[in-house]
């Protein structure tokens, strides 16, 4: 949280502001096409829809010579001198490495581990634009802020189950509006929204059943307090103008992307866990293999 970051964070809204933010017209996925064009030049083979269930690695020399994939219903391998594996820390480490390649106690360490914090998302196509109300980057915060942040972060003390008991304007929220800056990403005197609401972590000491019941419950808390904030800040009509809708909750997040906890962000950001004491690119057992921890919403 806000309150539990280390201060040298406020270095990134000072970069911001001070040189401002790149953004890529078409969007993000501009960036990946534009990355698969030039790999394709160089005559790299990609492979899709071929999901890797195996990180190949030489139980005496500790050395990964490539990986194990599934497609069309069969198993196929592919070798290389480097792996680089992309999915969040404990999954490559648990479901990709055989136990003789896996870092030292990993199971004891990751116990230990702190969450981010995971999101519901909201992508709506309105057929209005909002343009005297939302800019390309948006935040709303709530009055009370301190409170706010209380149960986001998975605290051993708090009961997931309370956020449930906050009225309409006690969450902070992000809105993305990339029309503001991108006229290609909706129709014209239209607008494409994202809204990114914080969504506690998986609370793993719950049922699937229970979670489920507490996710629906703070979807639709989320959606009607965001539409109300919209109305509030004058936006009266923008509940009619949706045409559109896609929702994301911490679950599908976590099952889309193979997530711990479904925390967007990865492992959090407590001094205990930054620069020499959080875990770093270069796999300390396997030689040859570099690990990326992807999170979705780290850019």
């Amino acid at each position: 949280s806000p309150y539990e970051s280390p201060g040298v964070f406020s270095l990134l809204q000072s970069i911001e502001y001070t040189d401002g933010i790149y953004y890529p017209v078409g969007g993000f996925t501009r960036i990946a096409d534009e990355l698969k064009k030039a790999c394709l030049d160089l005559g790299v083979n990609v492979v899709y829809d071929a999901p890797v269930s195996e990180i190949k690695v030489d139980p005496d020399t500790k050395h990964a010579s490539g990986v194990v994939f599934e497609r069309d219903g069969k198993t196929e391998s592919a070798n290389g001198d480097v792996v680089v594996a992309n999915p969040d820390l404990p999954y490559a480490e648990k479901n990709l490495l055989k136990p003789h390649a896996q870092r030292p106690n990993f199971d004891n360490t990751e116990r230990n581990y702190k969450y981010s914090s995971s999101v519901v998302s909201f992508c709506w196509a309105v057929d209005k634009q909002y343009s005297n109300h939302l800019a390309h980057h948006s935040l709303f915060l709530s009055d009370n802020y301190r409170k706010s942040w209380k149960g986001i972060f998975g605290e051993k003390d708090y009961q997931v189950t309370d956020l449930l008991k906050r009225g309409y304007k006690d969450f902070n929220f992000y809105v993305h509006t990339p029309t503001r800056t991108d006229p290609s990403c909706s129709p014209e005197g239209h607008d494409s929204i994202m809204i990114l609401v914080p969504a506690p972590p998986i609370d793993e000491s719950m049922s699937k059943e229970q979670w489920e019941s507490f996710e629906e419950t703070l979807v639709k808390q989320a959606r009607e307090g965001v539409i109300r904030r919209f109305e509030d800040a004058g936006m009266s009509d923008f509940r009619e103008h949706i045409v559109k809708e896609s929702v994301r909750t911490p679950s599908e997040w976590s099952s889309m992307y193979n997530l711990k906890r479904g925390s967007v962000f990865g492992l959090a950001h407590p001094m205990t866990q930054l620069s020499i004491l959080r875990p770093g690119p270069r796999h300390p057992i396997v030689d040859n293999l570099s690990v990326v921890y992807y999170r979705p919403l780290n850019r």
